[in-house]
């Protein structure tokens, strides 16, 4: 990295070091434009589903910095997650748009986290050094520290602040699930089940109870999770039951006496619906309608019902009117040769159960993209992809990965 980052302020130090020594002796740049609301929520939930991370990096959602100073050259910093700490990586960026991206770097509790000390010098003259620092929380970076020292010992600080950013729902309140565009019923469930689970100590459980009373079924009589990972926990079990021949007028009972979303009657019908869906399941669970396994998630929801919290394996044949039939949703072949051409960056492979493994961790930077990329090669809409951390050994090295189930309603 100092290498990379020597070369970068080197290049361009006169411009540098003339713009830092006209500043006062410390100083502080404002994130550029602050943050999108819907865009942190859906990294932090994100977050919550990663199932190899610990309680202290789920809070952590993943997040992109920006700062311009005012003679043009700009900073980046992406914040993310891993299983050994919050990694962030700086880019840098020059007027013309050309940038350096330095190495990443992971930090698990430290307060201060040194991205090195480095000599500042053109044309063998001697400016100063650099010195190069990130300041975080535990809720992520609180700031980006640049040291510059001159060869008299004059220190001159100047520190990159990020903007606040709160999962604020305000706005939003009054629309409603499967009502208006898709786009918005996504907006409103993506900033609501983050804020609720935030305020909750990240527990998603009761955010869905509120959106169990509001969610309708679609034109076609299924419920739809509008492109938010986490509401499939909900819309999964929903169209299950829906599709075992449960009667779900019960279900819109309830939420019609939830109408008004709030006081007395809107917190029975909450109870109400939780006992409704905690009952059908378990009751269509015990009669074989529904494999557990169907309904197990990375978020650790299990609805009250033993039978999912305690599915583990291959998920088998589920009973129905003494046949054996497929679990409620129809799979979907794999396509090889398109798969593999169109995952060529990435190793893949068919597990034993009949799974894909996506040589590509949940962390990492591409992840998004690769699953984008892999649910155009199956032909299905990225959120029916439901993926699960994992390692497997390929020519006998170990690579981080996920497993993934490709299937469509």
């Amino acid at each position: 990295m100092r290498v990379v980052l020597g070369a970068y302020i080197g290049y361009n130090l006169p411009d540098w070091y003339k713009w830092m020594t006209d500043r006062p002796s410390f100083f502080e740049i404002t994130e550029d434009g602050g943050c999108n609301p819907a865009e942190l929520a859906g990294g932090y939930l994100t977050s919550l589903g990663q199932n190899q991370l610990d309680a202290a990096l789920k809070a952590v959602p993943p997040r992109r910095y920006r700062w311009t100073a005012p003679n043009g050259y700009g900073i980046e910093l992406l914040q993310g997650s891993s299983k050994d700490g919050i990694s962030y990586q700086l880019i840098l960026r020059e007027p013309g748009g050309r940038t350096h991206k330095l190495p990443m770097v992971v930090n698990r509790k430290q307060a201060k986290l040194s991205l090195g000390s480095l000599p500042l010098t053109i044309h063998g003259e001697n400016f100063g050094k650099l010195d190069l620092a990130l300041g975080m929380t535990p809720f992520g970076l609180k700031e980006v520290e640049f040291r510059i020292t001159s060869p008299d010992g004059h220190v001159t600080v100047f520190k990159l602040k990020p903007s606040p950013c709160e999962l604020n729902t305000d706005a939003d309140r009054q629309a409603k699930l499967n009502l208006g565009s898709q786009a918005d019923a996504g907006r409103w469930a993506t900033l609501h089940l983050a804020r609720a689970a935030k305020a909750g100590g990240g527990a998603l459980g009761p955010a869905l109870l509120d959106v169990l009373l509001r969610i309708r079924p679609g034109p076609g009589g299924l419920y739809r999770n509008h492109g938010v990972a986490a509401l499939d926990v909900l819309t999964v079990a929903l169209n299950a039951l829906r599709q075992s021949g449960v009667d779900m007028r019960g279900l819109e009972a309830i939420q019609r006496t939830a109408a008004g979303g709030n006081g007395v009657a809107y917190a029975k019908a909450r109870v109400d619906a939780q006992r409704w869906l905690q009952a059908r399941l378990a009751e269509q669970i015990r009669a074989g309608r529904i494999d557990p396994l169907l309904l197990r998630n990375a978020y650790g929801i299990n609805f009250g019902v033993p039978d999912i919290a305690l599915a583990a394996g291959k998920a088998g044949p589920v009973r129905r009117e003494g046949k054996s039939t497929s679990v409620g949703k129809e799979k979907v072949e794999l396509p090889w040769r398109s798969l593999v051409l169109a995952m060529a960056p990435y190793k893949v492979r068919q597990t034993r159960d009949g799974r894909l493994f996506v040589g590509i961790a949940p962390d990492a930077m591409g992840f998004n993209e690769a699953m984008a990329r892999l649910a155009a090669a199956l032909h299905v809409d990225a959120p029916s992809l439901r993926w699960a951390a994992a390692n497997l050994s390929i020519g006998g090295a170990r690579i981080n990965g996920v497993v993934v189930e490709a299937r469509r309603y």
